[in-house]
């Protein structure tokens, strides 16, 4: 795994342009911190990328993108009910996406 790098992304829900200009960049670093420093604390590279909007769909048009082999996402722990009345993106992803999938715990 040294040759590739890891394309972390986070999704955040569709914000006005005032305020994703400014916390944006914010939300995702926070959000990010402890996938970055394990990343960090293993010396592997990873790349950040930032989007708005439905999270599955959004994941799979940036893995088009950036021409990516496959898809790795954890699993939230979502209750039977909140997976239904919410949704999982990564039930939506594996079933959405055309890339090979795997979901980490």
């Amino acid at each position: 795994m040294t040759a590739c790098v890891l394309h972390l992304v986070n999704v955040q829900p569709w914000l006005d342009a005032e305020v994703a200009e400014a916390e944006l960049a914010q939300r995702a670093w926070f959000a990010t911190a402890r996938a970055r420093a394990l990343l960090d604390a293993n010396s592997r590279p990873w790349r950040l990328h930032v989007v708005m909007g439905e999270a599955a769909e959004q994941i799979i048009a940036l893995t088009e993108r950036l021409d990516c082999s496959g898809i790795v996402i954890g699993s939230r722990g979502l209750s039977v009910t909140e997976s239904l009345l919410l949704g999982s993106v990564t039930y939506k992803l594996m079933h959405l996406s055309p890339y090979p999938g795997m979901v980490v715990p």
